[in-house]
Formats: structure tokens, sequence, C-alpha cells
């Protein structure tokens, strides 16, 4: 156990590193950690460059490299996808705490690899999705696992955010399913942008704090319409160990945001949140009552570092970590299945493709997709099975388990 004011470290200071930065600033200000070193190859995108010298903070290009000179207690990986696994590994090799951002890693084989090394080293390692740390989530899944909302009968997710064209370009791996050399990356609406959506269907139906429901089979519709190798477009149903569907829709080729929506249907009850009315999640008993769990707080608020305090207080032996590796491995089994179950991605072709121009750059959209993922989600259908959409494709499902039961590794 340790005491006192912590030692951080975080590995990758651009892109998102930027917003953790923000708050591993504010804390240091307050007394509350020191941030012992950051870690990058090519620091240039980071906005704090100059704070981060006039404390004297040391940089390094590499994880080892910190290790050879300094300590931390905890350290944040924020680096793509495809490093999550390495250098969650060398930190916990080192005797350190992890927060690693989501997702957990783009294949099921690394996210046992580092399970792994967690059980061998004297660290934890928790994972970066912020709704599994925030209050109205977690007092949800207590009344779920307690069976007050009884037998969960279905469960769907709508999102549709646009990204530019810029979205696409801004590194070496945005949208890729693989670099050279075999380098798994996956990189997607569900496993990047959207993740926390789908990781939280799973989650909310797991039957301890830190575990999420297992998955049997996945079947998923992938489309692109951007000039990309892996989809921006996906429609999917999942079917956890119990039998219970959940489906999930996401896009970002759409000239306007909508969601976070969600429902999820009990025998007793219906959990909604729709980011449009409040981001609130709230439950509607059978017998008319209504029960509103609270906001669930995003960023810029305090309240979406809950995945950072807390598991600094982990550190102390406070209450362990929510989102565990356990409890996100189903959400790697279910991206790694969706990407198997289509022979090939479908592209949008035709008069339908549109650039429009926005706030923050050109989006390629598709006419009338927003509406059909809409439809469909209200349908509970996923587009290549209604048979209404001269554009849709269906797919086959995928079992995620074989002969005797076992997990399937579907890559």
């Amino acid at each position: 156990m340790r005491t006192g004011k912590h030692k951080v470290v975080l590995v990758g200071i651009g892109g998102y590193g930027n917003i953790y930065l923000e708050e591993l600033l504010r804390g240091c200000a307050e007394g509350k950690i020191d941030l012992a070193g950051t870690v990058d190859p090519a620091p240039s995108a980071c906005r704090y460059l100059r704070e981060l010298s006039d404390m004297r903070v040391p940089h390094f290009s590499n994880i080892g490299k910190f290790i050879e000179c300094e300590r931390a207690d905890l350290a944040i990986i924020s680096t793509p996808i495809h490093f999550h696994d390495e250098h969650t590994c060398q930190a916990l090799a080192a005797g350190m705490g992890v927060v690693c951002e989501k997702p957990l890693a783009p294949t099921i084989q690394q996210a046992l690899r580092m399970k792994a090394a967690e059980e061998q080293s004297a660290g934890f390692v928790a994972i970066g999705y912020q709704w599994s740390f925030a209050e109205p989530i977690l007092a949800l899944k207590q009344v779920v696992m307690e069976g007050r909302l009884g037998r969960p009968l279905r469960l769907k997710t709508l999102i549709c955010w646009p990204r530019p064209e810029s979205y696409f370009s801004r590194n070496n791996w945005a949208g890729r399913i693989a670099l050279p050399g075999n380098v798994w990356v996956l990189d997607s609406p569900a496993n990047n942008a959207m993740a926390h959506y789908l990781h939280n269907m799973f989650y909310l139906l797991g039957n301890t704090l830190q575990n999420s429901t297992g998955l049997e089979e996945v079947c998923a519709e992938l489309y692109r319409a951007n000039d990309i190798e892996n989809y921006d477009t996906v429609a999917l149903r999942c079917r956890t160990d119990e039998g219970v569907p959940a489906f999930f829709y996401a896009t970002h080729t759409v000239p306007a945001n909508r969601g976070p929506i969600l429902e999820y249907e009990f025998e007793n009850a219906v959990v909604r949140l729709d980011a449009e009315q409040g981001n609130h999640l709230c439950v509607a008993w059978c017998d008319g009552r209504v029960h509103d769990y609270g906001e669930i707080l995003e960023y810029p608020h305090r309240g979406y570092f809950n995945k950072l305090w807390r598991s600094l207080a982990a550190l102390d032996g406070g209450l362990p970590v929510s989102c565990t590796i356990e409890s996100a491995m189903p959400h790697v089994v279910c991206v790694n299945g969706a990407q198997r179950t289509s022979e090939e991605i479908t592209t949008f072709t035709g008069d339908s493709l549109e650039w429009i121009e926005t706030a923050a750059g050109r989006v390629r959209t598709v006419s009338g997709l927003q509406q059909a993922l809409t439809d469909c989600y209200l349908n509970w259908e996923l587009p290549g099975e209604w048979g209404v959409y001269s554009w849709a494709k269906p797919a086959s499902p995928i079992s995620l388990r074989d002969n005797m039961g076992n997990q399937r590794f579907p890559l």
C-alpha cells in the first residue's frame, strides 16, 4: 500500500493525452499528485509543452527510458490503440498501477497478454471507459446486479457523430484495420469514438462490479463512405451468454450529431438516456415510477476523470477500480467478431454521397443514413435484415464460442 502524494507518468501527450494533461496539471497545482514525467516520441502535438517545461517535468521518448531514470506509482497509457498492450505490460513490469485508455487492445490475444502481465505484477490495470466509473452507471449496475429490474430482455444504442476528412488523416492509423507488419489496429466507430457505449451494454449486465456479460454471437453490417481501410458506419446485433440481444448503431458519415441514445429493456423497467435531453440516466418502472440516476458528466466536467482519481485511490487500498481488463474483454471479443462477420466492408456509392462543410471541416455524408439508422434503432432491426434499403447488405452471425463452450478468438 502506498500513501501520500502519488507520482504519475503520462505516456502519450498528444491527441487525447492533452485532455489528461489538463487534469493532471490541475491536480499538481492543487497538491494532489506529482507529475513524474511524460513520454512521447513526437511531443510536438502537445498543447502544454511550455507548462511542462516551466515545471521541469522530465520528458522521455519511450517508456523504457522513463523507467530507467524515474519512478511512478501510476502510468496513464494514452497512446494509439496498437500500443496499449506493449506499454501496459512495460508499466506493470516496473511495478506501476496502470490506467489504460479505451479500447483495451485491438485483439483478444493482446488483451490476454495484458491480463497475464497484470497477474504477474504488483500493480493493477484500469481501463478508461469513463462511464464505468460514473456514479449513475455504478448505481444502476448495483440495482441490475441485485435483480431489482428483473431479467434483461434486450438493449440498444444509437450514436451519430460526424467526423471530417481531417479526422481520418490525422495520423497513420486512423481508419485502419492493420499497419504494415501485421500490426492490428481495428480503428472504427465501434472501437474508438463510440466504444464507450458498446462496452456499456456488456458492463451493466455483468454480475459483479468488475466484470461484464460474456458474448456468444455477433452479427455486424459494416459500411464506409470515406476513403479508409476499415468501416465508418456499423449496425450490429450480438447475443450475450444468456441470450440477450444487444443492438448497436454508429456512424461518422452524417451531417449532424445525434446521441448517444440508449434503451435497455428489463422485465420490470426500461432504462433510457438521450444526450439531447440532458444526458440523464433514467429508469421507468412498469408500475409508473420513474427514477433519475442523474447526469453522466462528460468532459470538461471534473467528474469525467473519476477513472483517474478512483485509480489513484486504489493505490491506497481504497475501492477496487470498476473497469478492469476482464470487464473490457467482451468489447474486444465483439469488435473482433464484427470484423469477421462480414466478408467485406460495403462501400457507399452513387448519388447518396455528398460533402458538407462544417465548423470542423468537410464531412462526407450519406443521404438518408441518419434517418435509416434511427428507424432501425426504433424497430430493433439491422438494415440488411429489414429489406427496405437498397444499399444494405445482410451479414451472417458468427459464433464467439467453440464446440466446448469456450471463448473463441476471432482474429
